[in-house]
C-alpha cells in the first residue's frame, strides 16, 4: 500500500497592522513660555507635528531631526526678547545655525535685530496691532536640521494705537508728514494756532513725535505708559503711535506737514485702534507745507472702551482762529472743537520757526 498527503496545509491569513497616528493639534503651553502675564500680549505655543507614526510590517527608521524651541523673555511695543536656547541637536550635537521667521498684520515693519541668524535676536517694532506668528528652523554640527519649525503666536493689542498714512506722488520726493501725540501738559511751543495758549507740538517732554520718539510718561521708569513713535522712511509713508496702558489724561493727535520736498499738499489717513479694534478712521484731502491739522483727541479711560463714538473726539472749526484774533468782529468767528464744521487746520504752523526757516507766503504771519 502506498500512502499519499494530500492534504496542503495553507496560511492565507496576512497580518497587517493599518492603524496610523497623527497628530494635527496645538497646543498652548504656558508651562515652559516665560511670557505669560504679559497685558498687551497673549503668547501661543504651536506644535507642528508632520504626522509620521504609520506602522508596517517592516521597521521603518526615522530620519534624524534636530528639535526647535524657544522662549519669549518679554515683550514690549520697542521690541519682543527671544532665546532658542532650548533647542537640542540630533544625539545630543550643538547647533549650529538658526533660522527666525515672522507672518506680521499687514503693514507692520517688525524685523529681527540683529538679525533672523543668532541664538537670541529680538523682534521689533510692534507697530500693527494684532498676530505675530515667530518660528524657529535650527541645524545643528553636523549638517542635521530641524524636521519641521517651531512657532509661537503673540497678539499684540495696545490699549492706544494711531497710524497715520499718506501719499506718496509718483516720479517726485516723498513728502514727510509727522504724527503727533501730545498729553495735556504739553505746552512747548508758541501760541501758532492763535488759541490764546502755548501750543502742545514739539514739546520735549510732552509730545511724542520723531523728534521725542518715546519720551517717559506717567510713572518713572515704567514703559506700559509711555508713548512709542515708529517713524516712517523714505520708501514708506507710514508713522504709527502707541501707548500699551495709557495714564489717565486726555491726549492730542495731530499731523504736521513737516516738507513736503516741493509737492503742494498731499492726502493723509489717520486711523485709531483700542485694544486692537479699530474705533477712529479720519482723513484729510490735502495737507499742505507747513500745515497742522489737529486730528482730534482721547479722553482716557474710555467712558465705553471700545465704542467709536467715545474713543476719539474729531476736531472741527467754525473758521481761521488766526484771522478772527486779527478780526474780532469776523463773523465767521474762529472757535475749534466744534460739534461739526472744517476740518481742524492750521495753516504756516512754522517750527522751522526754531531752525530759521520759512515757508514761502508765512512770512507775514510772523512778523
Amino acid at each position: 500500500g502506498t500512502g499519499s498527503d494530500s492534504g496542503v496545509g495553507s496560511d492565507s491569513g496576512t497580518g497587517s497592522d493599518s492603524a496610523a497616528g497623527s497628530d494635527s493639534g496645538t497646543a498652548t503651553d504656558a508651562a515652559t513660555d516665560s511670557s505669560a502675564g504679559l497685558d498687551a500680549a497673549t503668547v501661543t505655543d504651536t506644535a507642528i507635528d508632520s504626522g509620521a507614526g504609520t506602522d508596517s510590517a517592516a521597521d521603518t527608521v526615522a530620519a534624524p531631526c534636530a528639535t526647535a524651541a524657544f522662549s519669549i523673555a518679554s515683550t514690549t511695543a520697542k521690541a519682543t526678547s527671544l532665546s532658542a536656547a532650548g533647542s537640542a541637536g540630533w544625539q545630543g550635537a550643538a547647533i549650529l545655525s538658526w533660522s527666525w521667521t515672522v507672518t506680521a498684520p499687514a503693514g507692520a515693519t517688525a524685523a529681527f535685530v540683529p538679525s533672523a541668524a543668532v541664538a537670541a535676536p529680538s523682534l521689533g517694532p510692534l507697530d500693527m496691532p494684532g498676530a505675530y506668528v515667530v518660528c524657529l528652523a535650527v541645524a545643528d554640527a553636523n549638517g542635521v536640521a530641524s524636521c519641521q519649525p517651531t512657532c509661537q503666536t503673540v497678539e499684540w493689542k495696545p490699549a492706544l494705537f494711531a497710524r497715520l498714512v499718506w501719499d506718496a506722488p509718483a516720479g517726485a520726493k516723498t513728502p514727510d508728514l509727522s504724527l503727533h501725540l501730545a498729553n495735556s501738559k504739553a505746552d512747548g511751543s508758541p501760541d501758532l494756532d492763535c488759541d490764546g495758549q502755548p501750543d502742545a507740538f514739539y514739546d520735549e517732554l510732552d509730545d511724542a513725535c520723531w523728534y521725542n520718539p518715546n519720551p517717559d510718561w506717567g510713572a518713572i521708569d515704567v514703559a506700559k505708559d509711555d508713548p512709542l513713535v515708529v517713524e516712517s522712511d523714505v520708501a514708506n509713508p507710514v508713522e504709527t503711535v502707541q501707548i500699551e496702558a495709557p495714564a489717565a489724561d486726555t491726549y492730542t493727535l495731530a499731523v504736521h506737514g513737516f516738507d513736503l520736498q516741493g509737492t503742494a499738499s498731499t492726502k493723509a489717513w489717520v486711523d485709531v485702534y483700542v485694544a486692537g479694534v479699530q474705533v477712529g478712521a479720519l482723513e484729510l484731502a490735502a495737507v499742505g507745507q507747513s500745515d497742522l491739522w489737529l486730528v482730534g483727541r482721547i479722553k482716557w479711560p474710555l467712558a465705553q472702551p471700545g465704542a467709536a463714538k467715545d474713543a476719539v473726539e474729531t476736531c472741527y472749526q467754525s473758521g481761521d482762529a488766526c484771522l478772527a484774533a486779527a478780526a474780532p468782529g469776523d463773523p465767521a468767528g474762529g472757535a475749534r472743537w466744534q460739534a461739526t464744521g472744517k476740518a481742524c487746520v492750521i495753516p504756516c504752523w512754522e517750527w522751522s520757526l526754531i531752525t530759521s526757516k520759512a515757508t514761502p507766503g508765512c512770512e507775514s504771519k510772523w512778523q
